[in-house]
């Protein structure tokens, strides 16, 4: 593979030099008249096996700060030039990287290169990252490129960086390099080049080269299900057996861009959010292992690979987990639609829930009860800062509340479904809840409300999202329950 792969990084880094060297002299010409010199950023990066090497750009940033360790692309960097920013935007600012290729210090498709700063990071399972040359392109420079603008308000940046976004960074990486082929660098480097040509890092379309093989694991390694294309004609799945009516199945919506949590969701899907030290949606998996669930399906779209190169076949947590993907929205219950072989009830719940709730009582109940759906209610209280005037219908008035608190109840974004529920839907329709609750009622069905007062945060907004932040690490006990072994979010899967 060593060999075959230099072969690819020669000709496809002699080719890209030999089609972009009439830009140089350009490119080069209007840094040195906006800005002056230096033409070139050169830095030393960690290679493979931990050696030095110089890197080389054309410049992007003022003239003053060609000496910044900062972790590149954070807020902190000193100002771009106009120069800069356009070709920063192109990737035209790696140009020069090619003649690291070309030398064998860097390869096409490879880690991110960092600087000697950072080399305390390469500890445990993310030394492994070393074995590797470093690249121009993969799949953290592709999902991360978007990177400085998940750094949130008045944090460290540095610190950001060693305990959050480098880790995730070596995550996806050593879920790809190890396992890596000559079709799954291609598709890295077509994919990163669509990056560029595209405003939406993310296609909605999956490409003909999809994940399967880039992340397609060798003999021995962990296997993943890979979700399947939604289809819009299939038969309602039968009534499942008796065997599988008792293993418990929860459903996880996680397919939502989630535009009101930005910029934390520009490059990690919503579920994928942290909370004190793992993604919310790894909370949540443990949650349900302790409650008894076997078997998860992820209904996955935005960034959907990232998911899925994290969380696998969920054999890390003892969990069986699979993926369903849509071609297109479908709603909070479309995707159910698409599934077949569910059992006669199931657990929904959105990806994003963060919540002492027992999903496994609330189950319990459901299947007491006998419900088509059952909706799991949380009581909230309003406090409203203005007099509050109660009157008839002839004007009179009633009632004065001086600034009430009014008390109401919420749905939690978690339910159980009776495969009676979508019985009257078709697959490929685009369903929201409130649609199959109406239809429920319609036809008189039962629909249940478990009402629980157990600790629940709506993680809707960023100023949530710290708050929420801030409640796990107080309630991490009830959050994990302590009969769930922990381990570091971002250690390697072994």
């Amino acid at each position: 593979m060593d060999r075959r792969k230099r072969f690819l990084d020669a000709i496809l880094s002699s080719v890209a030099l030999a089609t972009l060297a009439p830009l140089a002299p350009l490119i080069a010409g209007a840094i040195w008249l906006e800005d002056g010199r230096p033409i070139i950023f050169k830095q030393r990066r960690l290679g493979r096996g931990g050696r030095l090497f110089t890197v080389y750009k054309f410049r992007k940033l003022a003239h003053r700060s060609v000496d910044s360790h900062l972790p590149s692309g954070t807020e902190n960097e000193p100002p771009y030039t106009q120069v800069g920013r356009f070709i920063e935007a192109t990737k035209l600012n790696e140009i020069p990287q090619l003649v690291n290729v070309i030398k064998g210090e860097m390869s096409m498709v490879g880690p991110r290169p960092e600087t000697p700063e950072f080399a305390h990071c390469f500890s445990g399972p993310y030394q492994r990252l070393l074995d590797y040359s470093p690249g121009i392109f993969g799949p953290s420079q592709c999902v991360f490129r978007s990177e400085a603008a998940m750094y949130p308000a008045d944090c460290d940046r540095r610190t950001f960086y060693e305990k959050v976004l480098f880790p995730q960074k070596a995550e996806l990486d050593l879920r790809y390099y190890p396992r890596a082929t000559l079709r799954g660098d291609l598709y890295w480097v077509y994919r990163s080049l669509l990056a560029v040509l595209s405003k939406d890092v993310q296609r909605r379309d999956r490409p003909e080269m999809c994940a399967q093989e880039a992340w397609k694991p060798r003999a021995g390694a962990l296997r993943i299900t890979y979700p399947q294309r939604a289809v819009t004609t299939r038969r309602m799945p039968k009534k499942s057996t008796q065997t599988e009516s008792r293993a418990m199945r929860a459903i996880i919506l996680a397919g939502g861009k989630g535009r009101r949590l930005a910029p934390y969701t520009i490059s990690f899907p919503k579920p994928m959010v942290p909370v004190g030290d793992m993604p919310i949606l790894e909370v949540v998996i443990r949650q349900l292992k302790q409650a008894g669930f076997t078997h998860i399906t992820m209904a996955v779209g935005h960034l959907a690979e990232l998911l899925m190169a994290y969380f696998q076949d969920g054999s890390r947590w003892g969990i069986r987990i699979d993926y369903s993907r849509e071609e297109r929205p479908l709603g909070t219950s479309g995707p159910l639609l698409l599934l077949e072989g569910l059992p006669e009830n199931f657990l929904v719940m959105n990806g994003d829930i963060l919540t002492t709730l027992n999903y496994g009582d609330l189950f319990r109940f459901h299947m007491k009860t006998g419900a088509a759906l059952t909706i799991a209610c949380h009581r909230c209280n309003t406090k409203v800062d203005l007099g509050v005037i109660e009157f008839d219908g002839r004007m009179q008035v009633t009632g004065y509340r001086e600034k009430p608190t009014i008390p109401y109840d919420v749905s939690m974004g978690v339910y159980v479904f009776n495969h009676r529920a979508l019985a009257s839907f078709k697959p490929g329709m685009y369903v929201d809840l409130p649609a199959v609750v109406e239809r429920l009622i319609e036809q008189n069905e039962t629909v249940k409300v478990y009402l629980s007062d157990t600790e629940w945060l709506d993680i809707g907004r960023p100023s949530d999202y710290e708050v929420a932040s801030v409640r796990f690490q107080e309630m991490r006990h009830q959050f994990l329950n302590s009969d769930i072994a922990h381990e570091p979010v971002f250690e390697a899967a072994q």
